[in-house]
């Protein structure tokens, strides 16, 4: 009975034209699948790597991101204090120049000098005039010191973006996938 086997299993076989189709096509295939595997893997391996070596640098550009939107929230509230600002100086030196238009009128009316009948109206529109001046000069002086601070903010955030470019160059930059791409080529393959 061993006879028999060994005999049978020392006979050549011989497949046909379609098993021997088969039998190649499921060794193509099979090999197809374990190189897209392996090529999986290590692409894997990669992405797994480069995203760990690259961690601190993507926390640095989050911590810059959170830095530049406080940094916007409080430049917001400077522009819209400096604007209100603004526009009181303007609503002042409105004010001023229509004060002094008042005054010079007067003086044109008497250019030898105010009668004593309507220098109390000349008077009052004098200290008036001094009063808008005196405030005019109080809001520059406050005006200045918040534009210094703003135009600091506006420095702090402009350096605050170059150090996040840098971050986030740093944190893309490099990124390699071991990527299979076919490439054309001179030759082409037969199949026969």
């Amino acid at each position: 009975h061993n006879r028999i086997l060994w005999e049978r299993s020392q006979q050549k076989q011989t497949l046909c034209w379609p098993e021997r189709f088969e039998v190649t096509m499921g060794r193509f295939i099979g090999g197809i699948i374990s190189v897209v595997l392996v090529f999986g893997l290590i692409n894997g391996v990669l992405y797994v790597g480069q995203n760990w070596a690259k961690s601190d640098d993507r926390a640095r550009l989050e911590q810059l991101k959170q830095r530049l939107a406080s940094e916007e929230s409080a430049i917001r509230v400077m522009e819209t204090s400096l604007q209100a600002e603004e526009r009181a100086l303007d609503g002042l030196s409105s004010s001023i120049a229509s004060s002094a238009s008042r005054i010079e009128s007067f003086e044109r009316q008497y250019p030898y000098g105010i009668p004593s009948s309507v220098y109390g109206s000349y008077s009052l529109a004098i200290d008036n005039h001094n009063l808008l001046v005196a405030d005019y000069n109080a809001r520059i002086d406050g005006y200045q010191p918040a534009f210094s601070r703003y135009e600091s903010a506006i420095a702090r955030y402009n350096h605050i973006v170059e150090e996040a470019n840098a971050a986030a160059k740093k944190a893309g930059a490099g990124n390699f996938y071991l990527i299979p791409v076919p490439r054309g080529s001179r030759h082409t393959s037969r199949v026969r």
